[in-house]
C-alpha cells in the first residue's frame, strides 16, 4: 500500500455536470461523500505523486469522464448526448494529505485509505468511520455536511482542462464556471 506525507497531494477531478445540480457549480456536490456501507462514507480522489504530473492527474480524469459515460451508455442504451447529458471532465483541484488528516471531527475519524479501483493504481478514497460512543443519525448527517465545508477549506484550484475527446464542445466547455480556491489564501504554504 502506498504511504502518503503530509505535504503529498490529492487531487479531485471535477466532473460535469455532476457537481453542477440546478446549473450552478456546487461545492457540497463536488465533494459528496458516497455511503460505503452502513457506517462509512468516501470521497473519491487520487495521489499526484502516483500521477506523477498535472497531465497524469488530467489523463486520469479523462478516463473517469469515459469510464462514466460508457456505464451511461449501457444503462440507457444509447450515447449520451454530449454537453446536456454526457459526462466531461473539466480539470481538476489539489488538496494536501496532511490537511485533510489534520480535521477533527466529533463523531468521524478521517482516513485516507488506497483503493485500487478501475484499475486505477493512483485511486484513494477519504474515508469517514464513525467513532466509538452515542451519536444520533442527526448529529453524524450534519457532521458529515461540516466535513464537506472543511474539505472544502482544504482545496487549491481549479486546474483547468478540456480532454481530447471533447474539442468539439471547448467553446461550450470552457465557459463553465467554477469556484477558485487557493492554499494561500487558508494559510496553509
Amino acid at each position: 500500500m502506498p504511504q502518503m506525507f503530509p505535504n503529498d497531494l490529492l487531487c479531485r477531478s471535477i466532473l460535469f455536470p455532476k457537481s453542477w445540480p440546478n446549473d450552478v457549480f456546487d461545492i457540497e456536490a463536488l465533494l459528496r461523500l458516497d455511503s460505503v456501507d452502513k457506517n462509512v462514507h468516501a470521497l473519491s480522489v487520487a495521489s499526484r505523486y502516483l500521477l506523477e504530473t498535472v497531465d497524469g492527474a488530467h489523463k486520469y480524469g479523462c478516463r473517469a469522464a469515459v469510464a462514466g459515460n460508457k456505464r451511461l451508455e449501457e444503462k440507457n442504451q444509447r450515447p449520451p448526448a454530449p454537453v446536456a447529458e454526457a459526462i466531461h471532465y473539466l480539470g481538476f483541484y489539489d488538496m494536501r494529505y496532511g490537511a485533510v488528516t489534520d480535521i477533527s471531527l466529533n463523531y468521524y475519524e478521517i482516513q485516507i485509505r488506497w483503493r485500487f479501483e478501475n484499475g486505477e493504481d493512483a485511486h484513494f478514497q477519504i474515508e469517514l468511520h464513525p467513532k466509538s460512543g452515542d451519536s444520533t443519525e442527526r448529529q453524524r448527517k450534519a457532521e458529515r455536511a461540516a466535513a464537506r465545508a472543511l474539505l472544502a477549506t482544504c482545496l487549491a484550484g481549479p486546474y483547468r482542462h478540456i480532454c481530447a475527446c471533447d474539442e468539439a464542445f471547448r467553446q461550450d466547455l470552457e465557459t463553465i464556471e467554477m469556484t477558485e480556491f487557493a492554499f494561500e489564501q487558508l494559510g496553509m504554504i
